[in-house]
C-alpha cells in the first residue's frame, strides 16, 4: 500500500492538468498524522474519493506509526470570488466528508486481544472521521484548505456529555472533540 501510494504521488507531476479526474493532496493534522499524502479521484461531479498514508512521529510515550485512510468528500458548488495578490481566489465553503482511518500501532487493535470478550470493544485501530473543509482555489488546478475533523467516538461522547463539553471548551464544546489541519491539493 505504501509503495503504491508513493509511486502514484511521484508520478503525479508527469500528468497534465484538466485531462484527468485525478488529484494529489498533502495535509498536516486533522487526525491524519503530522504529514498525510493522498491520491484522489473524482467519481462524479463534486464527489471525490481518495486513499492516503499519514505519518505520526514518535514521542516519549509511544513509537512512530502510520495512518492509512479511505476518504470521501462532497465539494459543493457554492463559491465566492475575490482578488488577492493580483490573483483571482475562489473561496469554496461547502465541503463535507467522511473518512475511515486505520492506525498501524501496537497499542491499537483491529481484532480484540486475547482475554477480552467478543464484542466488548470496537476496534481501536479503525475509526471514522467526520470532516468539514474550507477550501480556496488559488489556480485552476490548485486548492489550499483548512480541514476540521471529529472522531466517531468523540461525537458520541459529545452527545452523551454535552454539558461537560459546553462548560469546559469553546464553540459550544466543539473545541473539545475536533482537530484541524491545513493542506494543498493539485489536480493532474
Amino acid at each position: 500500500m505504501q509503495r503504491i501510494l508513493l509511486l502514484l504521488i511521484l508520478l503525479a507531476p508527469l500528468a497534465h492538468a484538466n485531462e484527468s479526474p485525478f488529484e494529489w493532496e498533502i495535509q498536516t493534522g486533522a487526525l491524519k498524522g503530522s504529514v498525510h499524502a493522498a491520491i484522489g479521484y473524482e467519481l462524479a461531479s463534486k464527489h471525490f474519493v481518495s486513499l492516503g498514508l499519514g505519518y505520526v512521529p514518535s514521542e516519549s510515550d509511544r513509537d512512530a506509526f502510520n495512518i492509512y485512510s479511505l476518504n470521501y468528500m462532497y465539494r459543493g458548488t457554492t463559491e465566492y470570488s475575490f482578488s488577492a495578490w493580483d490573483n483571482e481566489i475562489n473561496l469554496k465553503p461547502i465541503n463535507f466528508g467522511v473518512s475511515t482511518i486505520y492506525a498501524d500501532h501496537e497499542a491499537l487493535f483491529f481484532s480484540l486481544p486475547d482475554g477480552i470478550p467478543s464484542g466488548y470493544y470496537a476496534p481501536t485501530a479503525l475509526r471514522i472521521l467526520f470532516e468539514y473543509e474550507l477550501a480556496a482555489e488559488i489556480s485552476s488546478d490548485t486548492d489550499v484548505f483548512i480541514k476540521w475533523s471529529v472522531l466517531d467516538v468523540g461525537l458520541i461522547n459529545y452527545a452523551r456529555n454535552y454539558s461537560f463539553y459546553r462548560d469546559n471548551y469553546e464553540l459550544l464544546g466543539l473545541a473539545g472533540i475536533s482537530s484541524w489541519g491545513v493542506g494543498i491539493r493539485k489536480a493532474f
